[in-house]
């Protein structure tokens, strides 16, 4: 489809304003979820992290801010040295979204998972669109997550490590932090699957959540689904021998590849400006930027490829075709 025949209010219309899916935390759900914790301390506790990994089990430990801390004290060797007033804190914000903090003199890393029958994916398109069949189902999106957060986050280098206190103050470190950890989303499942399409549609997911509302810091920073798009594609360069890679081996690829797109100053402002200019454009102000409109088309094409839509509510005169399955490597 071609950027200059977008239907903006159409876009506009679709990528926003869905209801909230809701959950299913039932027992099901819930034995999902701890298998999937119980999985990845193991393989946490096997990696060449710089730091002791305590992944949360949300049906176990966090009854209460006391039954958390007690939990990071069995898997990190000791627990962060937090008053009652920061341990209810950090209780509280684990308790409210998929997470990880980190404590620099304790070298701990605090996973938590997405929230037990939840589908973050879904959460986080929000369009008020069906999904279709090229959306991951809520255990592939709670996989992901889970790489996002442990692989991602739970590995940072020193260099990347966030003191508890710092809050959003390092824009450029943020950028990174998220760009990595997403990377490690997008390897994990590929490696997992055997084929891009989660991965796929995690990048999806990425450009239609970063017109929701004005793109402002923090919700600059997610917007990785260009990014993305260029892992993957090196993913499938790389073949069946992809497959093969133990963990260590595929933080090695994660890292290397985060290195080669690592975000600078004027990266960094280049693609605010770029978002900026996007939402305008998808609200009827502002100049219509070749780059502005090309950042729209991705998002209706994402749009696309997650939803049930009819490819005239998005473009003028849509060319026909469909898409292909994802391909396997």
């Amino acid at each position: 489809m071609r950027a200059e025949n977008l239907n903006l209010p159409g876009l506009a219309l679709l990528i926003e304003g869905g209801r909230w899916p809701e959950g299913a935390a039932n027992a099901a759900s819930r034995r999902e979820h701890s298998a999937l914790v119980a999985e990845f301390r193991t393989r946490t506790a096997a990696l060449p992290s710089e730091c002791r990994i305590a992944v949360i089990d949300r049906t176990t430990d966090m009854e209460t801010p006391e039954a958390m801390m007690q939990a990071i004290w069995r898997m990190g060797g000791k627990a962060p040295a937090l008053d009652r007033w920061k341990t209810e804190t950090m209780w509280m914000s684990g308790y409210n979204a998929p997470s990880c903090r980190f404590f620099a003199a304790e070298k701990i890393a605090c996973v938590f998972p997405g929230h037990v029958g939840s589908d973050f994916l879904r959460e986080s398109v929000h369009s008020p669109l069906a999904f279709g069949r090229n959306a991951p189902p809520r255990t592939t999106s709670a996989r992901i997550i889970i790489y996002h957060e442990a692989f991602g986050h739970g590995t940072e280098p020193e260099v990347l490590f966030r003191e508890a206190e710092d809050g959003w103050e390092n824009r450029r470190r943020r950028y990174n932090q998220e760009l990595r950890a997403d990377i490690a989303a997008v390897a994990g499942i590929c490696r997992d699957e055997g084929n891009t399409g989660a991965a796929r549609a995690w990048a999806a997911m990425r450009d239609c959540a970063s017109m929701h509302t004005l793109p402002i810091y923090p919700a600059y920073v997610y917007a990785n689904g260009p990014a993305l798009r260029r892992v993957i594609a090196e993913i499938e360069g790389k073949g069946p021998s992809f497959r093969k890679l133990d963990d260590a081996a595929l933080i090695g690829f994660i890292n290397d590849a985060h290195a080669r797109m690592e975000v600078d100053e004027a990266a960094m402002e280049s693609r605010n400006d770029l978002l900026r200019t996007a939402y305008d454009v998808l609200h009827g102000k502002g100049e219509k930027t070749a780059d502005a409109m090309a950042y729209l088309n991705d998002c209706a094409q994402s749009l696309c490829l997650l939803c049930k839509v009819d490819a005239h509510q998005l473009w003028k005169t849509p060319a026909p075709g469909k898409r292909g399955p994802a391909p396997k490597f």
